[in-house]
């Protein structure tokens, strides 16, 4: 099992702590969005985030990446002062994460 821990405003709507048997991070949003309906929506409300799979920071190429334990996606806040580090936009998440040659790739055209 695989924790995704969700932070700000998707953490108050969604719950913070989830548990799927996943290996990625596209499999994480998927997983979401199919027991949480309009999760997506809101992803694509927020324009930036943090991703951080098991205590690594990871920028846009690294998304495909296989996790074991956790996968923490932070909302960042625009005007924040948080602009350092891999800040990776809601639309990159969501392509990756419904177009992954790697992961599930079939179920963007079921």
């Amino acid at each position: 099992m695989t924790d995704v821990i969700l932070y700000g405003e998707l953490g108050k709507k969604y719950g913070k702590r989830h548990s799927f048997v996943i290996n990625s991070i596209p499999e994480a949003f998927r997983a979401l969005d199919c027991n949480y309906p309009g999760f997506i929506e809101d992803i694509k409300k927020d324009s930036y985030y943090k991703v951080v799979a098991d205590n690594k920071v990871l920028d846009e190429s690294q998304l495909g990446k296989q996790v074991i334990n956790s996968i923490k996606i932070i909302p960042i806040v625009q005007g924040s002062g948080n602009g350092v580090g891999n800040i990776i936009t809601g639309a990159a998440l969501l392509t990756f994460a419904w177009y992954n040659p790697f992961s599930w790739g079939w179920l963007a055209n079921a």
